[in-house]
């Protein structure tokens, strides 16, 4: 068996990115049949996620796959979802909303 060498310094950064990641699950606002007919409007999705609370908002190929339309992505905590799902509902002008957390 191998053993892996870390600093101090190393070690206490990677114990706060798990618990970062266990405090804060990444999410993304899915590319629904909605968008077959409206835009996908980045800009206004990622102003309605940062008021309503969202962390660490970028853009992403979908399942990570680079032939995949770029989604918007975030991380917050579980009880924050319902409501970043209404604010990007009143920025887009619609319910049909899907955001689900990211398993790729």
């Amino acid at each position: 068996m191998e053993t892996i060498q870390m600093t101090e310094q190393d070690l206490r950064k990677l114990i706060r990115e798990i618990i970062y990641r266990e405090k804060f699950p990444t999410f993304y606002l899915a590319n629904s049949s909605y968008f077959d007919t409206n835009t996908y409007d980045t800009n206004a999705i990622i102003k309605a996620i940062r008021a309503a609370g969202g962390q660490n908002i970028r853009t992403e190929p979908a399942y990570g796959w680079k032939n995949q339309p770029e989604v918007v992505v975030f991380e917050a905590t579980q009880d924050m979802v319902e409501d970043i799902a209404a604010e990007v509902s009143r920025a887009l002008g619609t319910e049909w909303v899907h955001i689900r957390e990211k398993d790729w």
